[in-house]
């Protein structure tokens, strides 16, 4: 009978150790799980913000109008384009502008506005035109632009929304339109545009 026991007790012991070894196995099974579920949760959000990334709307300036200053140029058309894959919503754009003699480096703009339709669909365009109100002429400043004695100097501010856009996106073109045409620089900003 003692062996008989000892026999049970031995097969026992066995079954104790293959059972701790395969609550081990499930344990490590479970914890490559947990980590490759936490991987795939990553994958996804990567894949979201890429996503939205190449879906989301790109305003910025495709061309201005006229290439050159011309004697009785009235305004200057700036077009504006979508170049996106979704629509951009609530656009707000702000422009001001002023003629700056050539040896002016620094220079202060008046305040003044411009809109542009709700939404922009993506390949599309909208113009926005910028010059003097109907009370006032700018005829003298054209001349000078043309001989190359100064410079119209635009800031111009478009603000929008879309698919893809924590919250707005907004870009400042600083645009020199002199002699020789337009020069514009083109930066993405955050918070809000001081003018000076």
């Amino acid at each position: 009978m003692a062996r008989w026991t000892l026999i049970m007790g031995v097969v026992a012991g066995a079954g104790l150790l293959i059972s701790l070894i395969g609550v081990v196995l499930v344990y490590i099974t479970f914890r490559e799980t947990r980590r490759a579920a936490d991987a795939g949760f990553r994958a996804n959000e990567i894949a979201q913000e890429s996503s939205q990334r190449q879906l989301r709307p790109y305003v910025h300036i495709e061309g201005m109008k006229p290439e050159r200053p011309k004697s009785g140029m009235k305004d200057i058309s700036i077009t504006i384009k979508n170049f996106g894959h979704t629509p951009a919503e609530n656009i707000r754009t702000a422009f001001s502008w002023c003629y700056c003699p050539a040896s002016q480096d620094r220079w202060s703009l008046p305040g003044a506005r411009v809109t542009l339709d709700r939404g922009i669909p993506p390949g599309h365009i909208q113009t926005a035109t910028i010059g003097p109100t109907d009370e006032e002429d700018w005829s003298q400043e054209v001349e000078y632009v043309r001989q190359g004695l100064g410079e119209f100097r635009v800031v111009l501010v478009v603000t929008y929304e879309g698919y893809g856009i924590d919250g707005e996106d907004t870009f400042r073109a600083l645009i020199r339109f002199g002699k020789n045409g337009p020069h514009v620089a083109v930066r993405e900003t955050e918070g809000p545009v001081t003018n000076t």
